[in-house]
């Protein structure tokens, strides 16, 4: 009996998006001490389900990009290896951190001051709060992501071979 190479191939490239799943899992998992430390650290307890729900949406986006985009998450995968070897070098994280708590804080009170103002009696800041939290935890995490395919590039400039036949 003859083998199916459509079927062959088929399962070839399954398997290469499962273990480029596989690596985007590990990669969110040893890029993600740091951050979630310092988030669970600084903000209240109320205010933890915006970093867990913020988690949750990067990874089930690199999840998507893996199946989509299969290179560019290869690189992305790669140079978190980099980025995660630099949370030795914690400012970098941290300011990160910093700099996307207070450009979200500022955008969701100056928007729910608009959109509340007139409630009397209504206190929307244990919402905004969570708000700012998770889109705060989704720009760190993009942030990062950023700083990988930054990392994964000068690998490429430098001469090391990151090609990878995921396609």
């Amino acid at each position: 009996m003859l083998a199916n190479p459509c079927g062959a191939a088929r399962t070839s490239a399954t398997a290469r998006h499962s273990g480029l799943q596989t690596a985007w899992l590990v990669s969110v998992a040893i890029n993600l001490p740091v951050p979630l430390l310092y988030a669970l650290q600084i903000y209240r307890e109320d205010s933890h389900c915006g970093v867990y729900a913020g988690i949750a949406v990067i990874y089930l986006w690199g999840c998507q990009a893996c199946r989509e985009r299969p290179a560019l998450m290869w690189r992305v995968t790669l140079g978190s290896v980099l980025t995660a070897l630099g949370q030795s070098l914690i400012v970098g994280h941290l300011l990160l951190g910093y700099l996307t708590t207070v450009v979200t804080s500022l955008a969701f009170h100056l928007f729910l001051s608009a959109v509340f103002s007139s409630e009397p009696g209504w206190s929307h800041e244990s919402f905004a709060q969570s708000c700012v939290v998770g889109c705060t935890t989704i720009l760190t995490g993009l942030g990062l992501i950023g700083v990988s395919l930054l990392l994964a590039g000068f690998l490429d400039t430098v001469g090391f071979d990151i090609s990878h036949d995921v396609e």
